[in-house]
């Protein structure tokens, strides 16, 4: 008999566990499931992140400016004090974009153009007629120090999470070093401009 009981409550315990782990499983896919679910919209202003590229051109042939690298960049919603409870639980709050880059500029217009793969590849983001605002040298190293700019990127097109992206800019700021002979020649390292710009999802 204390055999049997000993055998029940090893296997009301068993129950017990399996029950647990069947709520928890359940909570986690609704949470994330609820998760998924929400999308970017409105406008998000860019909070923080880095870009930081290397330059893979050859001059010697003939090749424009390219660049490859990475890129960071956390947004938030700008609007998101004024939405309502039920425009919360299918809005974005944060967007957080990571993933790889590869950009390019135009020594004849002064324009560059970029384009972004997220790191799970899940979305891409295009931009367009980027504009670099040098600070302090220039884009042919004639002073012997590496270019210092502001660079403003122009996004105009998303695909994938973010095809329903509309428009929008970020601001970003660093040193591109394109003085032959420097240390870090060909690095260019960028940092968000934190609640500049802006950028908008239909």
């Amino acid at each position: 008999m204390r055999t049997f009981n000993l055998q029940q409550g090893k296997l009301k315990s068993m129950k017990n566990i399996i029950k647990s782990a069947l709520l928890a499983t359940l909570f986690c896919t609704s949470f994330s499931s609820m998760a998924s679910s929400k999308m970017a919209k409105g406008t998000y202003v860019p909070v923080k992140g880095t870009v930081e590229t290397f330059e893979v051109s050859d001059p010697s042939l003939g090749e424009a400016p390219e660049q490859l690298g990475t890129y960071k960049i956390e947004l938030v919603n700008k609007d998101w004090k004024s939405l309502s409870g039920q425009e919360r639980k299918t809005t974005r709050h944060k967007i957080k974009v990571e993933g790889l880059l590869v950009g390019k500029f135009n020594p004849m217009t002064g324009l560059a153009s970029h384009k972004l793969v997220g790191e799970d590849r899940d979305y891409t983001l295009r931009s367009e007629n980027d504009v670099l605002i040098p600070q302090s040298g220039d884009f042919f190293c004639s002073g012997g120090t590496p270019l210092v700019i502001n660079e403003h990127i122009n996004l105009v097109k998303g695909t994938g999470r973010y095809s329903n992206l509309h428009t929008g800019t970020i601001v970003l700021t660093g040193v591109v070093n394109n003085c032959p002979g420097t240390e870090g020649f060909g690095e260019n390292n960028l940092k968000i401009v934190a609640h500049e710009g802006s950028v908008t999802f239909d």
